[in-house]
């Protein structure tokens, strides 16, 4: 039989939502649903089940019904599915600011190699892995993996720009990043992080 994590998995990812119940009910109703199925698993070992065959009702009881769940919001089913398959499924977290990463002019992370080093860079992106190491003065300072529709790129933010938004960066929420590019070493291109603010204000503060 399958284990509970792999279960739990298959929900996070929407593998099964052609059952016709939000993903947190099906979590929420996990338990019992595996209690269940192991009473009848024993039964039928134990040649207890229905001399017909039927029975759902026999035995170890009809089905449990699901509890009433309501579903998980849009952005926490996002991270469930990236957390569960390494990327997103129904949606991406960025789609609700298209527009206004467009009048912004953010600059999609497939073309940061066509721009020069230290240009500057702006960037709409979901942080998706946060590493914080000492600088040379031992002050924390963090390696920030963005990623946006068309790929991920690693911005880093020195310690007077991870203190003032590492509140942001350590959220897990759809971001606007301003900084200057950095090519260096013919390495992959980085982001130098100036400043950072959530998405979901600024088209708060545009309506």
């Amino acid at each position: 039989p399958a284990n509970r994590k792999c279960i739990e998995a298959l929900i996070h990812a929407g593998a099964m939502d052609g059952w016709g119940a939000s993903r947190a009910s099906l979590l929420e109703g996990l338990t019992a649903a595996m209690e269940w199925g192991a009473r009848r698993r024993r039964e039928r070992e134990m040649g207890q089940g229905s001399l017909f065959g039927g029975g759902e009702t026999e035995g170890a009881g009809a089905h449990p019904a699901l509890p009433a769940a309501a579903e998980w919001e849009p952005g926490e089913m996002l991270r469930r599915e990236k957390a569960a398959l390494g990327f997103f499924v129904s949606a991406h977290p960025l789609d609700e600011y298209r527009e206004l990463l467009v009048r912004a002019g953010a600059t999609a992370t497939e073309n940061l190699p066509d721009l020069e080093d230290g240009s500057p860079v702006l960037l709409g992106g979901v942080p998706v892995g946060l590493k914080v190491s000492p600088d040379k003065k031992g002050n924390p300072m963090a390696f920030v993996s963005v990623e946006d529709f068309t790929g991920t790129v690693e911005c880093i933010a020195f310690n007077d720009a991870f203190s003032r938004y590492r509140s942001c960066l350590d959220a897990d929420r759809p971001l606007l990043l301003k900084g200057r590019l950095s090519t260096r070493e013919q390495q992959k291109p980085k982001v130098l992080l100036e400043e950072a603010a959530n998405l979901a204000d600024l088209l708060e503060a545009g309506r």
